[in-house]
């Protein structure tokens, strides 16, 4: 409650899909990266459902810990991807500073070194 009051919105709807992408990330921590996947998956399905009471879901409520969740997935898969994700969360929601800085911090750490000759343009 008190994250998406700080993240700019609040509403059941919200606040449930946020805890799913919230306890998804805490699975992936704890060795269940099906926990993960079946939260952003479920995110995507009803982040553009219509809700049965009529509510629209805002997108800008829940979308920043879509990322850091998709963020925390790629880590070790694209961390490029996982790094643009958590800087782009650390950089809009205050709130979500600590947790993005080190989902970022993780994907600088896997980043993988230009070769020599890339960075001075040749062959």
């Amino acid at each position: 409650g008190l994250l998406l009051e700080a993240s700019g919105g609040g509403h059941l709807h919200e606040a449930t899909l946020a805890a799913r992408l919230l306890e998804g990330m805490c699975q992936h921590e704890l060795a269940n990266a099906a926990g993960l996947a079946a939260a952003l998956s479920a995110y995507e399905e009803e982040k553009d459902s219509p809700l049965q009471c009529g509510c629209v879901l805002a997108g800008e409520v829940v979308e920043p810990y879509s990322d850091l969740a998709t963020a925390l997935q790629a880590v070790e898969s694209d961390a490029n991807a996982a790094l643009g994700h958590a800087l782009c969360v650390g950089l809009t929601r205050p709130a979500l500073l600590p947790v993005a800085a080190q989902i970022a911090a993780r994907a600088e750490a896997a980043l993988e070194p230009l070769e020599p000759r890339l960075l001075d343009g040749g062959d």
